[in-house]
């Protein structure tokens, strides 16, 4: 293999590495503000408070 080649397969590898990292982060992002927005519905709606009285 030449060093052309070479350089090619490793700015490949290099590329793919960084939208795996650039997914991984919009997902973490994605599946956070689900769980913080799911909480917040549960508190506006009431639900949580009704599981409180309920355990009292």
């Amino acid at each position: 293999m030449q060093i052309n080649e070479k350089l090619a397969t490793n700015i490949a590898m290099e590329v793919n590495a960084a939208i795996s990292r650039i997914m991984s982060v919009i997902w973490l992002s994605c599946s956070l503000m689900f769980s913080v927005c799911s909480a917040i519905v549960l508190l506006s709606t009431g639900f949580f408070s009704a599981l409180l009285a309920a355990w009292r």
